[in-house]
């Protein structure tokens, strides 16, 4: 929607972009206090203007049909109360409305379409402005004769619902019989973001924040079109389902916990969290992660299993090519890294800005954020590094005019059943150019302009069809492929954007509690051959002392494989592992029911050619490997490769060591490589244990100690320079270190016990060169 951020993962922190010239004010008082006294007579109130409000609506896959631009949408436009309708119209069928003159200020959007939950829009607006909203198909219908007897009725992934006999009346107070309607829709916000009910962004107790759902679902009630409701003093148990099994903080649920119930209010788009209401994590077997969080309610419409995190404000000011604030409309995409390791949320809006600035609400616990705006065929960026994220409230970007072709998506994967091989699959490829002017480009598969039957082949508007028949079976009997899209200026092959997309055939798919299907770069893939052919995968971060839990599945199924058996081992290569992992990880071990069991894992020296203090990743050290078969599914099978990485954070990767620092001078060293003169490096002062989220010490005891090896992983001589740290973490003597250049890596080694649990985290502070430390298992 306009004013907001819409994020590629989970509908995180991007959001209500707080725009000084859009929003009358930011969680102020619009009419500034009534004077204060002066003695002076206010002016009369200056009288509602109206504004233009257009939109963009799209529909979520489901039902039968697939994503797209949702057509012959009934738009609904009422006041901030959500009462009387102002304007109404209806979507195209590129699912646009044309705009509908409404007044300035606070309005709700609603949105309705047969098959789909309507979708309530909160917009706040003092100027013409344009909001995008995605519709979500229902889940579940159900016909329940006999209503009046009460009775559990269950939709998708577990939700369900359990009324006592004469529970329900009409919206005249009659009670109800015969034959209900029932629609239960489960919703995963990280499966599909875009579609968040109402709105995320909330202000509780006086503070900005964001709700983050763990999972939530809609309850609807009607008979013959008339909605139904529970009668005065009624209630009814829910059970929604839970996409995420480990809280914001990193606690990991269990059933038997109590969670927080939210819920939001039909009229108006707006939640609230329920006052007299617990929710109870209960086990559901349907569940994608086993859980549900069961409550009894005492009305219908949205209800979540929700965490609010805070958020605060951060400008941004935007220059043109000479140096002068831009006045307009722009676009803005933000990525926030939530903590060391690259988990990171991101998203774009459309902004408007009044003498160059802008405001957006950022999460007060990202530890980095790097932001670009494009406006026309201008564009730039800037990055707040990790060190200047908690202090820095202003970004400057300035635009330039570089040319450059920007392609959308930049992966893309087609698996093929056997009833998609005749006809083959398509994907089509969004391009936006920026400084290219009427360039003609073309458009290339694995280097053939235009493609070819073997490969597949795209067409001039950026549509991508796979091979098909006979071509497609010589594709899939070897074990799939990649093949690389490309499209490039014919005036400049220099100025180019390639993606890719993977061609394969159904497999078992591994994900794990934690980090679901595991990383999404090129530096998170690695490769395993086996007799079909060469084959790509993520990896998967698992923490030594922590256990994690994984499942399988079959294809794009939402539903777990139910008979999975499990195999780890460890090797160069998946195809030469051994099942027992010993000696070099005494302990790992897989149980039946997918949970993964991690010892203390020692790190691993690399032989003397690599620099690379590492556990089980590369250059020649085993590797983890897990791998699932089904009875289910007879000569398939999925693999994984786990990486054994530092405990950044035992519960959630939400915790770091804090360093003292300070700026470097003339003739002082640095920290891990040649530091100009003005730059941050580790100073003299008091080490601690820091969670980002919330950012709150950690209270638990900590003992701390000095690490030191050589460049080739053996313990520093005796003689070697070191600073004094002692147990309490006071860190001296970091003024007489050598040069960057010394040979030596030096690491802070922080310990303590919390609920049990034994943590152990490293970090940094002396590196060799430039290429700084290695990572260490702590």
């Amino acid at each position: 929607m306009n004013g907001t951020l819409k994020p590629r993962r989970m509908r995180a922190w991007l959001g209500s972009l707080c725009v000084a010239t859009l929003m009358a004010a930011c969680g102020g008082d619009d009419n500034g206090g009534g004077g204060g006294g002066t003695g002076k007579v206010d002016p009369p109130p200056v009288p509602r203007q109206t504004i233009a409000l257009s939109g963009q609506v799209y529909q979520a896959a489901g039902g039968g049909n697939p994503h797209g631009h949702a057509a012959d949408v009934t738009v609904k436009v009422s006041g901030a109360d959500g009462k009387a309708v102002v304007a109404q119209g209806a979507t195209s069928a590129s699912g646009d409305f044309a705009a509908l003159a409404v007044p300035a200020g606070n309005a709700v959007v609603r949105l309705s379409k047969t098959g789909y939950v309507e979708q309530v829009v909160p917009v706040t607006a003092t100027r013409d402005a344009r909001i995008e909203a995605t519709l979500l198909p229902v889940g579940t219908t159900l016909s329940a004769p006999g209503f009046q007897s009460g009775g559990t009725f269950a939709g998708g992934d577990g939700a369900s619902v359990t009324v006592a006999p004469g529970s329900f009346v009409t919206p005249d107070g009659k009670p109800v019989s015969g034959t209900v309607q029932i629609d239960i829709t489960p919703y995963s916000a990280a499966g599909n973001p875009e579609g968040f009910p109402g709105t995320p962004y909330l202000r509780q107790d006086g503070v900005d924040g964001i709700m983050v759902s763990m999972g939530m679902a809609d309850f609807s009630f009607s008979q013959n079109g008339q909605p139904l409701k529970l009668a005065p003093g009624k209630t009814a148990r829910i059970s929604i389902p839970l996409y995420a099994a480990t809280t914001p903080d990193g606690r990991l649920l269990k059933p038997g916990d109590t969670v927080p119930v939210w819920s939001m209010d039909d009229s108006t788009g707006q939640w609230r969290q329920a006052t007299g209401i617990s929710g109870v994590v209960v086990a559901s077997p349907d569940s994608p992660t086993g859980l549900a969080m069961q409550a009894d309610v005492d009305h219908f419409s949205w209800w979540n299993c929700d965490y609010f995190r805070t958020t605060r404000a951060m400008r941004i000011k935007v220059l043109d090519p000479a140096g002068v604030p831009y006045s307009g409309q722009a676009y803005l995409t933000a990525t926030f890294t939530e903590a060391p390791g690259g988990y990171a949320t991101s998203g774009h809006a459309a902004i408007t800005l009044d003498a160059g600035i802008t405001s957006v609400s950022v999460p007060d616990d990202a530890v980095d954020g790097r932001f670009s705006v494009r406006i026309g065929n201008l564009g730039g960026g800037a990055t707040v590094n990790k060190l200047q994220w908690r202090a820095t409230d202003e970004v400057v970007v300035r635009l330039s005019g570089l040319p450059q072709i920007d392609l959308t998506p930049g992966t893309g994967s087609l698996v093929f059943f056997d009833a998609d091989k005749a006809g083959g699959k398509t994907i089509q490829f969004a391009l936006a150019t920026r400084n290219l002017g009427t360039t003609p480009l073309e458009w290339l598969v694995d280097g053939v302009p235009g493609g070819n039957p073997a490969v597949g082949t795209i067409s001039a508007s950026g549509r991508y069809r796979s091979p098909r028949g006979a071509d497609l079976d010589a594709v899939l009997n070897t074990g799939g492929r990649q093949v690389s899209i490309t499209v490039r200026s014919t005036a400049d092959h220099l100025v180019m954007r390639q993606a890719s997309v993977t061609l394969e055939a159904p497999t078992i798919v591994i994900v794990g509690r934690r980090y679901g299907a595991g990383g999404r770069t090129t530096d998170d893939m690695t490769t395993y051959t086996d007799d079909s052919g060469l084959h790509s995968l993520p990896t998967y971060p698992v923490h030594n002392l922590h256990d994690d839990t994984f499942q399988a599945y079959f294809g794009n199924a939402g539903h777990p494989l139910r008979s999975v058996q499990w195999e780890l081992s460890c090797g160069m290569d998946i195809n030469y592992g051994v099942s027992d992992c010993a000696p070099w990880a005494p302990g790992a071990a897989i149980a039946a029911d997918g949970t993964l069991t991690m010892p203390d894992v020692s790190p691993i020296i690399p032989p003397d050619h690599t620099m690379d203090l590492v556990v089980g990743a590369s250059y020649g050290v085993p590797s983890l490997w897990l791998r699932a078969t089904s009875a289910d599914k007879p000569g398939l099978r999925g693999v994984m490769q786990l990486k054994v990485v530092p405990v950044a954070d035992p519960v959630g990767d939400k915790v770091e060591i804090v360093l003292p620092l300070g700026l470097s001078t003339p003739g002082a060293a640095a920290s891990g490589a040649d530091v100009p003169n003005g730059q941050y490096v580790v100073t003299d002062g008091q080490l601690a244990v820091r969670s980002t989220a919330p950012a709150l010490d950690v209270t638990a005891p900590v003992t701390w100690s000095l690490v030191c090896l050589t460049r080739s992983g053996a313990s520093c001589a005796s003689t070697a320079w070191r600073p004094t740290l002692t147990p309490d973490g006071r860190l001296s003597g970091m003024a007489g270190q050598p040069g960057p250049w010394s040979g030596a890596y030096l690491y802070v080694m922080a310990e303590w016990t919390a609920g049990g649990v034994s943590n152990r985290l490293t970090r940094c502070i002396v590196g060799h060169g430039d290429t700084a430390c290695k990572p260490l298992a702590p």
